[in-house]
């Protein structure tokens, strides 16, 4: 793939979901850790969830270890993508480098 202003940086985490109302935030961030873990971690808080289980925070940690993360990585590509050309558009979007070889 040629380089291009749109071409992002490797990233070792992604902040998936941040919603904020006056009375609840949910956060929900994916990252690989230094264990090469993929990590999950939800983190919500405010007076909606206060007024709904008695805590008003909530923290939560889904930790695949190093020898499944590939796994579910590449289960969730399968699940999204049914061809290399969907997968290198989607690629190509996020400026993530690739290269397509053909014969």
């Amino acid at each position: 793939m040629k380089q291009n202003a749109t071409t992002i940086k490797p990233v070792g985490q992604l902040m998936v979901l941040d919603e904020k109302t006056d009375v609840y935030h949910k956060t929900f961030t994916v990252k690989i850790n230094e264990k090469n873990e993929l990590v999950f971690e939800a983190y919500e808080r405010g007076q909606a969830l206060k007024d709904a289980y008695g805590e008003g925070e909530d923290e939560r940690w889904l930790t695949v270890g190093p020898e499944f993360k590939d796994t579910v990585l590449l289960n969730l590509i399968k699940e999204q993508f049914k061809s290399d050309i969907e997968l290198k558009a989607w690629l190509e979007k996020k400026g993530i480098p690739c290269k397509m070889v053909s014969f």
